[in-house]
């Protein structure tokens, strides 16, 4: 692996970033009439729907607004930004700062705020965005976000919550690991004095709760004391959430300079890779059952872009941080399958999901799930690790 060339693929990263996503989504996503963003786009580009889904919408502020933060002050960002925070400023939250999950395009709310996953990228978006324009309303509106999630996290769906009090409640993977990252963000840009005692929080609850030593794994779902129930529930693994996870963490460890726990993560995110991976038709399943049952959502043995895109970048971090020549194995793998089956050299943009063959089963580039948020995301972040590296 000593022979990777880090600069050239330093350039094809950037390039994709540049010359494809980049223009894919100013071009086609703009809602220059109600604002805001069309994010239901066929292959290419023409909208198959105006509905607005606000993990989306939130997605798109915060992109746009973090290019223009860490790459280059570029007015057309700063306008595509402002296009979607001035819009979901009005439109995007009921009068508790709870965020919508769905809305018309025109800003009418067709789902009500039944989870609190649109207020995770919402404090996102609202946060870098104030960062850039130094708007209060902006980091004030974050903020709030951000304690309200903190005050309905033992029960995020409320009223909607479908469970009978009997049930048990499960730790979720999902809640702790962007609890992490969403802190990490205001701590930076828009800090409140709760931001450290959350993350530590977060990463205990990670790494005590929902990670298992003999498996090595961290699960989707526990018990408070750490235990699995013997469901499909309880034996969910998703890939694709630990590597992302074990980078969020990382990048938090990095600057701790924690290196035995840099180490333990790193294992897990190896295991994560070893476990995850279709060694038949190769790429990162979707879902698998921790005890090989078969996985019970349906889409498990699909190979969503997502997942490739968050290995691609939590490789090369943690080769920077140990030096471990498998990740740059891995890297190499899942580079090789990535660039193979995901990116549409004719219209633009990259596909989103494929069959377990590889073959794209979805033609649209974006939806009520894929947005303008991992592929780009991912192309940054390996464009500036791949530098670095060089």
């Amino acid at each position: 692996m000593a022979s990777m060339n880090f600069a050239l693929l330093a350039k094809q990263y950037k390039k994709e970033l540049f010359d494809s996503i980049i223009p894919f989504w100013l071009k086609h996503s703009l809602d220059r009439k109600f604002g805001g963003y069309l994010h239901c786009l066929d292959r290419d580009g023409t909208p198959f729907s105006d509905e607005k889904m606000m993990w989306m919408e939130c997605r798109e502020v915060w992109m746009f607004s973090h290019l223009y933060r860490t790459v280059s002050q570029e007015k057309e960002w700063l306008d595509a930004a402002k296009l979607g925070a001035d819009f979901l400023r009005k439109k995007g939250c009921n009068n508790k700062c709870e965020w919508y999950f769905l809305i018309a395009r025109d800003g009418t709310p067709l789902i009500a705020p039944y989870n609190i996953f649109s207020d995770v990228f919402a404090v996102m978006a609202f946060t870098e965005y104030g960062a850039i324009t130094g708007g209060k309303w902006a980091t004030q509106l974050a903020q709030k976000t951000f304690r309200r999630i903190q005050q309905r996290l033992s029960n995020p769906k409320g009223k909607y919550n479908k469970k009978l009090s009997a049930s048990k409640s499960l730790v979720e993977h999902a809640l702790p690991m962007m609890n992490l990252y969403i802190a990490g963000i205001l701590r930076d840009l828009a800090p409140l004095p709760e931001c450290d005692e959350i993350i530590e929080n977060s990463l205990d609850t990670v790494m005590r709760t929902l990670f298992d030593k003999k498996t090595m794994l961290v699960y989707e779902y526990a018990n408070p004391d750490g235990t699995h129930p013997d469901s499909p529930e309880g034996r969910l693994i998703n890939p694709g959430h630990i590597i992302e996870s074990m980078w969020f963490m990382m990048e938090e460890l990095k600057r701790r300079n924690d290196k035995k726990q840099i180490e333990l993560a790193s294992k897990v995110m190896l295991n994560a890779l070893e476990f995850g991976w279709d060694k038949e038709h190769s790429g990162i399943y979707a879902f698998l059952d921790a005890k090989g049952y078969s996985p019970t959502p349906l889409e498990w043995h699909m190979k969503l872009w997502w997942a490739h895109c968050e290995a691609l970048y939590g490789c090369l971090l943690v080769y920077e941080l140990t030096r471990n020549e498998k990740f740059l194995e891995w890297f190499k793998k899942v580079h090789d399958y990535t660039w193979a089956h995901f990116p549409d050299h004719e219209y633009g943009e990259w596909f989103g999901y494929l069959d377990r063959q590889g073959n794209v089963t979805h033609r649209y580039k974006g939806s009520r799930w894929k947005s303008f948020f991992h592929v780009p995301r991912a192309l940054l972040y390996c464009w500036k690790k791949l530098e670095k590296l060089a």
